[in-house]
């Protein structure tokens, strides 16, 4: 998932790219301007992606797309274009004219359009797991099952891991499927979404954050692989390329792991009604914020692949600078690490009475606005809302419906939140499911995911 406030014009992990096709570059020049930084990697790594992709037709044609995804993935049109600008000199080398012809126009379709980098494959894939729940058209959902299996069992580190996290999601998706409506044991697809070879560990670290909540509402007690899948998340979040978003993806790990998910985890039940309430009419509360931790020693992430503790990371990760790491007081935080105004996280922060210049001990939790984080918080909700024994089937309900405005800026959470609301209400009726049936029908993925992962015509890249 590519959430559009963070996609800065640095958010692309080209270094995380580029390591996971083999090639090892020299770290971009420190003194360069960050926000300049995908142009001047464009120029330099363009020619030796596009001259791969001329002696490899196949693997290389499909890196240079991927590549030229992540580019798109900026929603700053400015940086977007000049990066992409800066690739097409390259491009136009390529000896096959109608290759450059093709190449020139997914190139030119980025720069104007941009893309995002959602997944939306969940409220389908729930449609049609009820219209076999329900008598409908079993055999479409059992082939849908038996094919992303399969596919997910044909990914290896050689083809680039799970690069987008989508293998994860839709293995996720159809074990709270099976386990929801058909009451069946979907162990065995939940532990082969947790041994998926990484890919970007940008979108693997939400991938198993999702997948921990799959986790959890398929077998309520397995608080072990829970974990397992919130440390591949952590891991994930600390080898995210760019710095800046390795800082946020970290702290929405924190908030999740450290503050939602240890409650949710504990003996007592929480009041989940009270919560989503709440989240709904304050998001912007600071008990909705990102979690920063001061001197954050980021020990999952690694300089190079074999010293990590999750070699199955794809990285050669980016060194974090010593403003990042050090930074100790609210007034540093706001100007070095987040980019956020510092009234906002005095504001965040005013129970604790900490002061602009007070330097803070190590361990100490910041909360940080993050708008982009409110909408994953409520997926979270929605999911948990499945589980918590102590809601009756009117407050489950209303949860879940309090979370879909609140989901509803991320179109990966929405479509999590919207299917979990479907696996409450569990429609059979021949007419509600008819008519989500034609909906479908004429519904068209907007997912750059799926097209990156199955292409446009939906046959494997």
């Amino acid at each position: 998932m590519l959430a559009e406030a963070d996609v800065g014009p640095q958010d692309l992990w080209l270094r995380e790219q580029l390591a996971s096709y083999g090639f090892n570059f020299q770290t971009l020049d420190a003194t360069a301007a960050a926000d300049y930084a995908p142009i001047f990697a464009a120029a330099r790594e363009g020619p030796l992606l596009v001259s791969f992709a001329a002696a490899h037709p196949g693997s290389g044609d499909r890196y240079l797309r991927n590549y030229i995804t992540l580019h798109a993935a900026n929603s700053y049109a400015h940086y977007r274009q000049q990066s992409l600008w800066a690739l097409l000199p390259s491009v136009i080398q390529h000896p096959d004219d109608q290759w450059t012809k093709d190449m020139v126009l997914a190139v030119t379709n980025a720069a104007l359009a941009g893309g995002t980098l959602e997944f939306d494959e969940c409220v389908p894939s729930t449609v049609l797991a009820l219209r076999a729940a329900a008598g409908h058209g079993s055999g479409e959902f059992r082939d849908l099952v038996q094919a992303h299996v399969a596919a997910a069992r044909a990914v290896t580190r050689d083809t680039g891991g799970d690069a987008w996290g989508a293998h994860k999601r839709r293995l996720g998706v159809l074990a709270e499927a099976r386990s929801r409506l058909f009451d069946l044991d979907s162990t065995d697809l939940l532990e082969l979404a947790l041994t998926i070879p990484y890919g970007f560990a940008g979108f693997s670290s939400p991938a198993h954050l999702t997948l921990a909540e799959s986790i959890r509402v398929c077998r309520p007690a397995d608080a072990a692989r829970v974990k397992r899948s919130l440390e591949q998340a952590r891991a994930a979040a600390h080898n995210v390329q760019d710095p800046v978003f390795c800082v946020r993806m970290t702290s929405r790990w924190n908030a999740l792991a450290g503050r939602w998910w240890k409650r949710a985890l504990q003996p007592t039940a929480m009041d989940l009604t009270g919560v989503a309430e709440r989240l709904a009419t304050n998001p912007a509360g600071s008990e909705f914020s990102a979690v920063h931790i001061v001197g954050e020693e980021y020990g999952l992430r690694t300089g190079d692949r074999t010293a990590t503790t999750a070699p199955e990371l794809l990285t050669g990760s980016v060194p974090l600078s010593s403003n990042v790491r050090t930074a100790a007081t609210l007034a540093e935080l706001s100007r070095y690490v987040y980019a956020t105004p510092l009234s906002e996280l005095l504001r965040l922060n005013s129970d604790r009475g900490f002061g602009a210049a007070d330097r803070l001990p190590p361990g100490t939790e910041v909360n940080i606005p993050d708008r982009e984080f409110t909408p994953l918080l409520a997926a979270w909700v929605a999911g948990e809302a499945l589980v918590q024994p102590n809601l009756s089937s009117i407050q489950r309900r209303r949860v879940l419906q309090l979370m879909v405005p609140v989901a509803a800026a991320n179109p990966t959470a929405l479509d999590t939140t919207l299917g979990r609301l479907l696996l409450d209400a569990r429609p059979t009726e021949q007419r509600t499911l008819g008519t989500l049936s034609r909906y479908l029908a004429t519904y068209q993925s907007q997912s750059a995911i799926a097209n990156a992962v199955l292409g446009p015509a939906g046959a494997p890249v």
